[in-house]
């Protein structure tokens, strides 16, 4: 961890760099800059860069407590598994998120979500409950998970789940850390 950590940041450091020679290339050069603005937008849309916006901060967290009317429960009920997560992400979606994170891990058009025993895999990287989604949009929509019937209210009173969601006005999207790779499709 130590290594990869070291190469990451010396990976940062190259893209600061890398920014700054762009920017000094792009300077001055009206078509060149156009070009430059467009290649920001594109790392913005595919998540490679960190964003800011106003949201919606939903925390997902396994049953703590156990009442007397919870008896009957089916303990797997009891705990937020990689379904829950992924459902939520996708009505987030519907609802009009531009950009998606969990524990700080970026959701992307590649990203899985998977159970691995008693953890939750993101993009390769294992992570435990409490579960934070951040999401970045119009926050009227998003918080319109919130409806009565919806799933959070599900995860709230029929599986017993800690569930929050809340407005808020800063919410910091880190970039996506990983490697994509195609191996199958071609640009023409």
């Amino acid at each position: 961890k130590e290594k990869y950590d070291n190469l990451y940041n010396q990976l940062e450091e190259a893209e600061k760099q890398l920014e700054i020679q762009r920017n000094n290339a792009t300077k001055n050069n009206g078509e060149l800059e156009k070009i430059e603005e467009s290649i920001k937008e594109g790392n913005k849309s595919l998540g490679l860069t960190e964003v800011t916006g106003s949201g919606v901060i939903v925390r997902l967290n396994d049953n703590q407590k156990i009442s007397a009317n919870m008896w009957f429960a089916d303990p797997k009920l009891l705990i937020v598994h990689d379904t829950d997560i992924i459902r939520v992400v996708n009505e987030l979606k519907n609802a009009g998120a531009e950009a998606i994170s969990i524990n700080e891990q970026r959701i992307i058009s590649t990203s899985a979500i998977e159970c691995d025993g008693n953890v939750v895999k993101v993009n390769g990287v294992k992570i435990g409950a409490p579960f934070e989604i951040k999401a970045i949009g119009f926050q009227e929509m998003l918080m319109g998970l919130n409806r009565f019937g919806g799933y959070l209210d599900y995860l709230r009173e029929d599986r017993y789940l800690e569930v929050t969601i809340k407005k808020e006005d800063d919410i910091i999207i880190p970039k996506y850390t990983g490697v994509i790779k195609y191996d199958y499709i071609k640009s023409e």
